[in-house]
């Protein structure tokens, strides 16, 4: 019986040491090389220096003196786009690393400048950003160009351009790019006149442009075509309600609906409104756009349709066309939708739109 005892704690000390060789062992971590390597990374502080080091932080304090600074430790790769908090918009508050980072690279750190308060109507932010690698002083990425920091009107397309607001919240009668939006214009009074119908890049230059006639004069003299119908910009109906019937009837002619539900008193909704004049000039004729407040009985049925689909975030945008229209009626379920604002639902604005049509135009080719 004594020997059985024995024979049976033998068997259990060869199945725990068997066992036990299941199981990965963890490494033991050598703690000095960690903080060895933990010592060459750079600092904060000595991230913000060496952005300070460059001409276009440099011309950007010229700009603001009392602009804001951060940092923050990314995990770099490339292709991705980070965000630095306190940006008025997602335009200008993200870079993409260069494209010859890859996953093997230390992190880095993005160092963020920009002058103005988010959280108010009457004036925008700008930024300047630039990417660092975390153990070198390698600037990675910058943002954005020099000419656009030096050059209040350059820009390279119309949506680099927008209308400034005084501190009063008044629009100017001018048209400047996203770096000096921050700064208004002078004289204050100017800004008290209605606004421009539109802002356009024309000649790398931001302008004022005042009716349609002029806005065509001014794409010929770039010798700039509009294709397949879109010659001129989509009209704005800022009245509803709007039927289903009368979308239907713009589905048969292959146009789409663009509804754009907002509340006044939303930031999102300010950050996304400026970004309609580039829906205006992409799909022209091609596509109607319903500006209407959301909290209103105006914007039904599209608003009752956006709640029943989840959306709960202002702004909220609807496209309607040909795919979401079928023997005389509206299937909700095609309907291309977006909530809120940011850099990723502009592009779904376009690319929404764009699933709409049975013949999709040529501007289309980069979003399908």
């Amino acid at each position: 019986m004594e020997n059985g005892k024995i024979l049976i704690g033998i068997l259990a000390i060869i199945g725990i040491v068997l066992i036990s060789g299941c199981v990965e062992e963890k490494p033991e971590v050598n703690e000095s090389i960690n903080e060895t390597l933990d010592q060459t990374k750079i600092t904060k502080e000595q991230a913000i220096a060496i952005a300070n080091s460059t001409i276009e932080v440099q011309e950007f304090l010229k700009l603001y003196p009392d602009a804001n600074v951060s940092a923050i430790e990314v995990n770099g790769s490339f292709g991705i786009v980070y965000r630095v908090y306190g940006i008025d918009d997602d335009r200008f508050a993200n870079v993409t690393f260069a494209p010859d980072i890859n996953y093997s690279d230390p992190p880095g750190w993005l160092a963020a400048y920009w002058k103005g308060d988010v959280l108010s109507f009457s004036r925008y932010s700008s930024a300047v950003r630039v990417g660092i690698n975390a153990k070198s002083d390698k600037i990675l990425a910058k943002y954005p160009k020099l000419e656009y920091i030096k050059n209040s009107k350059y820009c390279e397309k119309d949506s680099d351009c927008s209308t400034p607001k005084d501190e009063h919240g008044y629009a100017c009668w001018d048209c400047v790019n996203f770096i000096h939006l921050a700064k208004g214009v002078n004289p204050v009074d100017s800004c008290r006149m209605p606004a421009p119908l539109n802002c356009k890049c024309i000649n790398n230059t931001c302008t004022a442009v005042t009716n349609k006639t002029e806005i065509q004069s001014k794409e010929d003299e770039e010798n700039t075509s509009n294709q397949e119908g879109i010659n001129k910009s989509s009209e704005i109906i800022n009245s509803g309600p709007i039927a289903k019937g009368t979308v239907i009837n713009l589905a048969s002619e292959d146009k789409v609906a663009f509804f754009f539900l907002y509340n006044p008193g939303c930031i999102h909704c300010s950050r996304a409104e400026v970004h309609i004049p580039e829906i205006q000039e992409m799909f022209g004729g091609r596509v109607i756009i319903y500006k209407l407040l959301v909290r209103s009985p105006e914007s039904e049925p599209w608003k009752q349709m956006a709640k029943d689909s989840g959306l709960s975030s202002y702004p909220f945008t609807l496209s309607v066309g040909h795919k979401s229209t079928k023997n005389g009626t509206v299937d909700e379920s095609k309907i291309g939708m977006t909530q809120s604002s940011g850099s990723s639902k502009y592009l779904q604005w376009k690319e929404n739109i764009c699933k709409q049509f049975k013949d999709q135009p040529s501007v289309c080719d980069d979003y399908l």
